[in-house]
C-alpha cells in the first residue's frame, strides 16, 4: 500500500497549479507592464528565474543599485489606530493598504557607498541611512554607520527624500518595486509548486 502522502499530495499540488493558471497569476498586470517600461528607460533589471532577489542598476550617473527580495513583501496597514480602523470598517471603508517591500538603494561614489534602507509602497519610506566608506568590505562590524532616521530633524529627513528622488528613487519606482515583488513572488511560488509536484509524483 502506497504511503498516504503519495496519493494525496501530487493531486493537491496539481489542483493548486490549475487554479493559478485559471486565475492568470503568471500574467503581468497592465499597470506593471507600463511601470516596467518606464523604469527600464533609466535602469536595467536583473531578475534570475529561481532566485528571490531582484536588482536594479542605473544606466546613468551617479551609479545606483536597488535590491529587494520578493519574500520581504508585507501588507502595508498604514498608520491607523484601532479606533479609526473600527470606524472605517463600520463605514464600509477599506483599511488595508497594498504591498510594502523592504529594499536597499546604494548610491556609489568611487569606492564609497551611501546605503538607504527603505520600504516601498505607494511612497518611499526611509528607515535608515548608512555611510559605508570603502563599501561593505571596508566597514568594521562595530562601526557607526548612521543614526535612527526617525530621530533626525524634519528638514534633514525631507532633504534625504529629495536626494533619493534626484538619483532616481521616486514614487513611480517605489510602486514598481511593490508590484513587481508581488508578481515575482507569484512566479517563484508557481515554479516551486511545479518542482515539488514533479518530485512527489
Amino acid at each position: 500500500m502506497a504511503p498516504r502522502w503519495m496519493s494525496s499530495l501530487p493531486d493537491i499540488l496539481k489542483s493548486e497549479l490549475e487554479h493559478d493558471v485559471a486565475e492568470g497569476s503568471q500574467d503581468m498586470p497592465d499597470e506593471l507592464v507600463e511601470l516596467k517600461e518606464f523604469v527600464e528607460k533609466s535602469m536595467t533589471i536583473e531578475d534570475i528565474d529561481g532566485e528571490s532577489v531582484v536588482k536594479l542598476h542605473s544606466t546613468g550617473s551617479p551609479k545606483v543599485v536597488i535590491e529587494f527580495d520578493c519574500r520581504d513583501s508585507t501588507t502595508d496597514e498604514g498608520d491607523y489606530d484601532e479606533e479609526l480602523v473600527e470606524a472605517m470598517e463600520e463605514a464600509g471603508m477599506e483599511t488595508e493598504g497594498g504591498s510594502a517591500v523592504a529594499f536597499t538603494a546604494d548610491v556609489e561614489k568611487g569606492s564609497d557607498l551611501l546605503r538607504f534602507h527603505c520600504t516601498a509602497s505607494e511612497v518611499v519610506n526611509i528607515d535608515t541611512v548608512e555611510y559605508l566608506p570603502g563599501g561593505e568590505s571596508g566597514v568594521a562590524d562595530n562601526a557607526y554607520t548612521g543614526p535612527d532616521f526617525d530621530e533626525l530633524d524634519e528638514d534633514l529627513k525631507n532633504a534625504f527624500h529629495e536626494y533619493l528622488e534626484d538619483v532616481g528613487v521616486t514614487e513611480s519606482l517605489s510602486n514598481f518595486i511593490a508590484m513587481y515583488s508581488d508578481h515575482k513572488e507569484q512566479q517563484e511560488y508557481t515554479r516551486w509548486l511545479q518542482n515539488v509536484q514533479k518530485f512527489t509524483e
